[in-house]
């Protein structure tokens, strides 16, 4: 029996179903249908598809380089996992994460967020920041859970690392796996280097000046050679410009895909806003909510804690992770009025415990309260494994749903209401005349059936 099919508070869950979806669209794109076939089929994982496709589950680090493994068969391609973590921006996957790193606004920056994106990836490995330049990072990747490493996964970083600058239209950067577990190290590291984004424009003006710089010289010392020496710096400018027009073609592709995941993005919020008028009972529409802030902030795990009613969970949330959870919010009233990030809940009392759990750790969190017309509802929490393992925009987010499941909690509560006044006499608080028709109608019905 593999990981897949255990359950996940017996077998750890260490790999998200961000990249388990990633190899199945990437096998697709290359061999089609057949190609994914194929890749189950070798993978032993035919039966598991569906739960391979959906980015918010996860598995255990051996299901993730199994597939790794039955990829690199089905293409015949041994850097098939590179190529895979490569493509990660060109294929239809993570549009919640993308569209967040957009915003953090230069390559440096999605570097220096290495340890919250990594968050949402992965469970067994825990990224630090080594050093961080201009145009630099060295990044490093420390098994936190005993699975160790695989060569697959180290190729699958490279790829990821090297895209990042595709998000503004540059091109990839040059990734050196320097430091590998693999080899007797005790983590991974990687260096990383990419091009600012004036490097281009600064690169033609040079080779424009050198050209009028050596046709001026020349025409003063070697007449003769004026073509010559004004030849090999305009060269060199028309290659400088054709790379220019590259990475402007690219900076149009990645305008092109912000606007598809801004699209994206809007969908998701606005399907989550209809799910508040629709139809759907009381439980549906808050788990429609916090399925929908999943997609958006990409926490591990998600829990929503009522001020009044039981509390609810995404799969994952031990009963005592949730403990701990109501025991906090119930000892933050004040600091809870607001979006919250810790992160690190090894240094909350009431949190430490979650700091502390086994088999996976939890590292930080992010929550919101769900407030409407001045009412304190609840909160919602998402979790990460790791430390510091939001982003920037990621509390910002979590407040729009929140603020939904709120919405929600108050028409639920609304309408009990009218209902409860519908079935009893305001006076007396007994059942009213309707009420005594509808119970009979269902006590015929009932014994009927």
């Amino acid at each position: 029996m593999t990981p897949l099919d255990l359950d996940g508070a017996t077998v750890p869950q260490h790999s998200s179903g961000l990249t388990t979806r990633l190899i199945l669209q990437y096998v697709e794109r290359e061999r089609g249908r057949g190609g994914v076939d194929a890749l189950l089929e070798h993978a032993g994982l035919a039966e598991a598809e569906d739960r391979l496709r959906d980015e918010y589950s996860w598995f255990h680090f051996d299901t993730k380089n199994r597939l790794f493994e039955s990829a690199a068969h089905v293409l015949d391609d041994p850097l098939a996992a590179r190529r895979i973590g490569a493509s990660a921006l060109a294929l239809n996957v993570g549009s919640g994460i993308k569209l967040a790193l957009r915003a953090g606004g230069s390559t440096r920056l999605i570097y220096a967020g290495v340890v919250a994106v990594a968050a949402k990836l992965t469970r067994s490995h825990r990224w630090e920041i080594v050093e961080l330049g201009r145009t630099h990072a060295r990044l490093r990747a420390r098994d936190v859970s005993g699975v160790g490493s695989h060569p697959a996964t180290c190729e699958y970083n490279v790829g990821l690392l090297s895209c990042v600058p595709e998000l503004f239209g540059m091109p990839p950067a040059r990734v050196r796996h320097s430091l590998c577990a693999l080899r007797g190290a005790d983590h991974c590291v990687f260096d990383v280097r990419w091009l600012p984004r004036s490097t281009t424009r600064r690169t033609a003006v040079g080779w424009a000046g050198a050209s009028i710089a050596a046709a001026g010289l020349t025409k003063r010392v070697a007449p003769h050679r004026l073509a010559l020496a004004s030849v090999v710096p305009v060269v060199g400018a028309g290659m400088v410009a054709w790379r220019s027009t590259l990475m402007s073609r690219r900076g149009w592709l990645s305008l092109e895909a912000s606007v598809r995941e801004h699209e994206e993005a809007t969908d998701r919020l606005a399907s989550s806003l209809h799910d508040l008028v629709s139809d759907l009972h009381e439980e549906e529409v808050l788990d429609k909510v916090v399925n929908n802030a999943r997609g958006a902030v990409g926490g591990s795990e998600f829990a929503l804690v009522l001020s009044d009613g039981p509390s609810k969970t995404s799969a994952g949330v031990s009963p005592d992770a949730l403990e701990a959870l109501e025991l906090w919010v119930a000892s933050s009233p004040k600091r809870l009025e607001s979006p919250v990030a810790v992160v690190d809940l090894a240094t909350v009392h009431e949190l430490a415990p979650l700091a502390a759990r086994r088999p996976v750790p939890l590292g930080s969190l992010c929550a919101a309260p769900l407030v409407f017309r001045d009412r304190h509802l609840g909160v919602l929490i998402a979790l990460a494994p790791t430390h510091d393992g939001f982003l920037a925009r990621d509390p910002a987010l979590l407040e729009s749903y929140a603020a939904q499941a709120a919405v929600a909690l108050s028409q639920m509560e609304t309408f009990e209401t009218l209902e409860s006044r519908a079935r009893e006499d305001s006076l007396t608080g007994l059942f009213n005349h309707r009420e005594f028709h509808e119970a009979a109608d269902r006590e015929i019905e009932r014994c009927r059936r």
